[in-house]
């Protein structure tokens, strides 16, 4: 984290305006709607990707830019509207209707799916289940299609098969499931803010501070888990109150320790330079 304090102080100024014209123009009161328009009526139109700027926000640091229990009712309604058994579905209610049409609502928005679970760990999440949607999204490319580097925009949703958008297929294939346009997509990207969300880690490299606030899902679930900075990598261990460097070095001068509420709960005075197999305990 490098503090710019004149654009940090701008962007608190203009964050309650920015925050206000969102809910007045944008809340319907169970979700976001994609888009509004002022020369058109709002139609209540669902996007699964619509939070994308809060769980980076998030991620960077930067607070709660919307309301975190609208924030939480819009994961739910799109769990609700939006779930399939590829993943989450891009539109819902494009056109007003309430209708889905093949190749624009029906199509599978997989960087949507990983931040819905993402955003679930950002909210304090205490299930494990809300790992699983994005599990579904890996193991997709692990195990089926078994190419773990060429992410796609779009998958093909249920009912793409002899619809429309895909009418005729070779003989012996089915779309529905499959990568549907696009690749090496960098919006899937959010992915790996996932062990961010899981482990909080957070590093001032301008008072070489790191901070450890680990969610409720990794304490009670994933005792160790990986953490990534531009410095280093390595691995936490909730269980062992332990960090490990396994690539690259990290300066420490002090590590914080903090509960769910931002809380400091440990605070050790390092000093340390942490390269590759070094230890450090709270």
């Amino acid at each position: 984290e490098m503090v710019d304090s004149e654009f940090v102080n701008e962007l608190r100024r203009v964050i309650p305006k920015v925050r206000k014209e969102i809910n007045q123009k944008f809340w319907t009161g169970s979700f976001y709607r994609a888009w509004w328009d002022h020369n058109r009526t709002a139609i209540d139109a669902l996007h699964t990707d619509v939070l994308y700027g809060v769980w980076w926000a998030q991620n960077l640091g930067l607070g709660w830019i919307l309301d975190k229990t609208n924030c939480q009712a819009h994961l739910d309604y799109e769990l609700r509207a939006a779930n399939s058994p590829y993943g989450l579905l891009v539109m819902s209610n494009y056109s007003g209707d309430g209708m889905r049409r093949p190749s624009r609502d029906n199509m599978v928005w997989e960087a949507g799916t990983l931040e819905w679970s993402v955003g679930q760990i950002w909210l304090g999440a205490p299930s494990e289940s809300v790992v699983n949607p994005f599990i579904s999204i890996i193991e997709k490319y692990r195990t089926q299609l078994h190419d773990f580097w060429d992410w796609k925009d779009l998958t093909a949703g249920p009912g793409t098969q002899g619809s429309e958008a895909c009418p005729h297929s070779p003989k012996g294939t089915n779309p529905d499931g499959n990568p549907w346009c696009n690749s090496h997509y960098s919006r899937q990207l959010i992915g790996w803010t996932l062990p961010n969300s899981l482990t909080g880690v957070r590093f001032d490299v301008k008072s070489q501070t790191l901070k450890i606030q680990p969610s409720p899902l990794a304490l009670d679930h994933y005792p160790i888990l990986p953490f990534f900075l531009p410095q280093a990598n390595g691995h936490i261990s909730f269980r062992d109150k332990t960090l490990q460097v396994t690539v690259g070095s990290l300066e420490v001068a002090t590590l914080l320790i903090l509960d769910g509420d931002g809380h400091v709960v440990s605070k050790i005075e390092s000093g340390s330079m942490l390269h590759k197999g070094a230890r450090l305990s709270w």
